[in-house]
């Protein structure tokens, strides 16, 4: 009997951010060129911030200045 087992963890970066480093403030994961970045994932103060996904890092660093920014990279 073959078993098959699927997992959807979308905002897997962002969950391993905050375990990472526990912190009650806003907190964006971002993806894309370094000159760049966008926001791909972020916690719910920097929703509360007005923060969202696919918005601009600068743009969303006006909204929250205390907003702690983490690059989404694969290990290789």
């Amino acid at each position: 009997m073959v078993l098959w087992l699927a997992l959807c963890l979308p905002a897997l970066p962002l969950q391993l951010a905050e375990r990472a480093a526990p912190r009650a403030g806003p907190l964006a994961i971002t993806e894309g060129p370094p000159e760049r970045p966008l926001v791909a994932f972020c916690n719910d103060p920097a929703r509360a911030a007005g923060i969202a996904p696919a918005m601009k890092l600068a743009a969303a660093q006006a909204l929250a200045r205390t907003l702690a920014a983490r690059t989404a990279q694969p290990r290789s």
